[in-house]
């Protein structure tokens, strides 16, 4: 069985693996990383860490071919995203 890390890293990689629209962060961005942050917080996992997770997915994982964005750019702005949501409602904690 995956760890919850491991299941959030292959969704996120398959995600960004996927081209997009010219979108920096598309709904279905926003979408997969509001679920692994709800799985992360059920799980008690601080957004640190989580962050930590996201970033080390977004190094290891391969641009879509037509992205319009650079790598930095693609990782600050599904960092703020992943932040956004798992605070959302300013609850860490549902």
């Amino acid at each position: 069985m995956s760890s919850f890390p491991e299941k959030a890293s292959e969704k996120l990689g398959q995600l960004l693996r996927r081209p997009t629209t010219g979108k920096l962060v598309t709904t279905q961005h926003r979408k997969v990383i509001a679920q692994i942050c709800e799985e992360a917080r059920e799980s008690g996992m601080p957004v640190e860490r989580l962050v930590i997770i996201l970033k080390g997915v977004l190094d290891q994982t391969p641009h879509a071919e037509d992205s319009a964005h650079s790598r930095a750019e693609i990782k600050e702005r599904l960092v703020a995203v992943c932040i956004e949501e798992y605070f959302r409602d300013g609850k860490p904690n549902s």
